[in-house]
């Protein structure tokens, strides 16, 4: 094996890991400017949700890839 080849492979860069369904939780409620009550307050009124948090735009970008 050629050792350019060797070195080109150990230098690709791995895709960094997505961030775990916990620290979402944990980071959205407060980049859309709620706090942690507020949050579980609209969590349980549905129609409040759906207008609130479903249509609001992904403070993430929306990138499901």
């Amino acid at each position: 094996m050629p050792l350019g080849g060797h070195l080109q492979a150990k230098e690709k860069e791995k895709d960094p890991k997505p961030p775990a369904w916990r620290k979402t939780v944990e980071t959205e409620p407060s980049e859309m400017g709620l706090s942690w009550g507020e949050a579980q307050a609209i969590a349980k009124d549905k129609t409040q949700w759906k207008r609130d948090i479903v249509t609001a735009p992904c403070p993430t970008g929306g990138n499901k890839d």
